[in-house]
């Protein structure tokens, strides 16, 4: 009696049934695993422009950095990372967007990349990621703003100096941009502007003392973070 080797036409489709299962189940994990690869990404680079900032620190009088930000900062120098054109997030090439390497920070940090969250896929584009606190900054002229003092707060950890800002520049009409969006100008105006989502709900947000840490936007604003801790602290 000779052995049987084909696969009967049953067996072959329980097979397939497993398979699919498995993929079922294991694709979402490591969709999970690479997630989480760029969450830890997306914060050293945050950690990064901390430690820039600090260095930044030392060669300016203990002032923080410039910034431009709205339709009128389009192209003009002297910012803590330059665009091109407003709103930034939206351009498909870099040289139509940010320019880290014509910003004030990029000298402390030497890597276009550190601007940018592996997560965030406007800002691969577009060559940015974070947004300075406007908070942190004064408006010395519309689409300029001076930056502050280090020593103009007496809580440097409770005061967040860069986030992952989103902007609806598209009208999505719902909460969608929250995750899918991306900083138009490196400017976070608080509290007109919003935080991402794109990290399991939260993003990364770097504070003025030089570290980094995962928050939920809401956990931000319910502990004063985006004003230094202090609830009645106003911006300008």
């Amino acid at each position: 009696m000779k052995n049987r080797t084909a696969f009967t036409l049953i067996e072959l489709l329980v097979v397939i049934a497993i398979i699919a299962i498995l993929a079922a189940i294991l694709f979402p994990v490591f969709a999970q695993a690479k997630e989480s690869a760029k969450k830890s990404t997306c914060l050293s680079n945050a950690k990064q422009l901390g430690t820039a900032t600090y260095l930044y620190f030392g060669d300016n009088d203990d002032q923080l950095m410039n910034a431009v930000f709205g339709p009128p900062g389009a192209g003009l120098e002297g910012g803590w990372i330059y665009f091109e054109e407003f709103p930034a997030n939206t351009v498909t090439e870099r040289s139509d967007g940010f320019d880290a390497k014509r910003g004030s920070l990029y000298p402390y940090i030497k890597s276009a990349e550190v601007f940018v969250c592996p997560s965030d896929v406007n800002g691969r584009n577009s060559g940015n990621t974070y947004a300075i606190n406007s908070c942190l900054t004064k408006i010395a002229s519309f689409g300029f703003a001076t930056g502050k003092s280090s020593t103009s707060t007496e809580s440097p950890a409770q005061f967040v100096l860069f986030g992952e800002e989103v902007f609806d520049d598209e009208g999505a009409g719902d909460a969608s941009f929250l995750s899918q969006s991306s900083t138009p100008d490196g400017f976070l105006v608080y509290p007109i502007k919003y935080l991402s989502t794109r990290h399991s709900g939260g993003s990364n947000s770097t504070f003025l003392d030089g570290h980094a840490k995962w928050y939920k936007p809401e956990q931000l604003i319910a502990q004063s973070l985006l004003t230094g801790g202090d609830a009645l602290q106003t911006c300008q």
